[in-house]
């Protein structure tokens, strides 16, 4: 008979992947259940905004560029 160090492993029956993973996981959940749109938006990074712009007027408050229009 052989022996292992720690004994024998027995599976994990997965009980704890049965909840949300992240709280951004459970956003994306509800904006999808509510057709609400999704937009990427800047963040501010050292004091300045992501989106490039040296001047931005509200760094990272704003959406993206490239991203759709929001009616």
């Amino acid at each position: 008979m052989g022996f292992t160090i720690g004994g024998i492993r027995e599976m994990r029956s997965g009980a704890r992947r049965r909840h949300r993973g992240t709280e951004g996981t459970a956003v994306a959940e509800y904006t999808g259940l509510w057709g609400w749109a999704v937009a990427p938006g800047a963040r501010a990074e050292a004091g300045a905004c992501s989106c490039g712009d040296p001047v931005c007027p509200s760094p990272g408050a704003h959406p993206l560029d490239f991203a759709q229009e929001v009616p």
